[in-house]
C-alpha cells in the first residue's frame, strides 16, 4: 500500500505550489475561539486566506465553506505544509467524511475543465482527508493521465511528464490492489503497462486478479 500522500516524497510540489503563492495566512483571534474548547488546537495556526477575500475577512468574515476551500488548495499542493495536522484535524471536526465526495467532486470539475493543478490538488486533498477512497484516487490517476496526455511532444515538460506518468501508475497499481472490484483501476492500468511494452507486468497482474 503506497503511504499517505504527507508521509511520501511529493515530486509534483514544484509544479502545485504555484496554486498558493498569493495566498495570506492569518492568525484567528483567540478571543473568537472562546466557548469552543474543540477549535482550541487552531490557536495560533494561521488559515489561508486568498488576496481577494481580504475584504470579506475585514467584514463580516470568511465562511466556514471558504475556510475549507483554502485549506484544500494549500494541502492538496504542498502536502508537507507546516500546519497540515492541525488542518486536517480541524477539516474533521466541521466536516467529518462528508468533505471527501466534495472535494473530489471539485477536482474532477476542474480537471473537465482543464484546471489540472487546481484538480489534482482537490483530489490529493481528499486522499489526504481519507486515503482509502476509490473514487478520488481513480480520478487522481485519471487526472495525471489526461494532463501528461497533454504536454506529451513537448521538450519543455519531459521532466514533468515523467512524474505524472508514474503517480498514474503507482495509483492505478494501489486501485487494483486495494479495489480488485473497481474495473476502471485494471483498464488504465492494463493500458498503460500496454502503453510503455511492460506485457509480463499486464499478464502477472491479470492472472493475480
Amino acid at each position: 500500500m503506497l503511504p499517505v500522500f504527507k508521509s511520501r516524497e511529493d515530486k509534483l510540489l514544484p509544479y502545485l505550489e504555484p496554486l498558493i503563492k498569493d495566498m495570506l495566512f492569518t492568525e484567528v483571534p483567540s478571543e473568537l475561539l472562546i466557548g469552543q474548547a474543540d477549535l482550541s488546537f487552531m490557536e495560533n495556526v494561521p488559515f489561508p486566506v486568498k488576496k481577494e477575500e481580504l475584504t470579506d475577512l475585514t467584514g463580516g468574515g470568511l465562511s466556514a465553506i471558504q475556510i475549507a476551500d483554502n485549506i484544500a488548495l494549500v494541502i492538496g499542493a504542498n502536502t508537507g505544509f507546516k500546519y497540515t495536522d492541525a488542518y486536517l484535524q480541524y477539516l474533521n471536526r466541521l466536516f467529518d467524511s462528508k468533505l471527501v465526495p466534495v472535494l473530489t467532486g471539485k477536482g474532477k470539475q476542474e480537471l473537465r475543465s482543464g484546471n489540472y493543478r487546481r484538480g489534482l490538488a482537490y483530489l490529493r486533498a481528499a486522499m489526504m482527508f481519507r486515503d482509502d477512497d476509490p473514487e478520488s484516487m481513480f480520478s487522481y490517476a485519471n487526472g495525471c493521465r489526461y494532463w501528461y496526455s497533454q504536454l506529451e511532444g513537448s521538450e519543455d515538460d519531459i521532466e514533468l511528464i515523467k512524474i505524472l506518468k508514474a503517480e498514474a501508475n503507482e495509483y492505478f497499481e494501489h486501485m487494483t490492489d486495494q479495489h480488485p472490484e473497481f474495473a476502471g483501476g485494471w483498464y488504465f492500468l492494463g493500458y498503460a503497462y500496454l502503453n510503455e511494452g511492460q506485457y509480463l507486468k499486464m499478464r502477472l497482474k491479470s492472472l493475480l486478479r
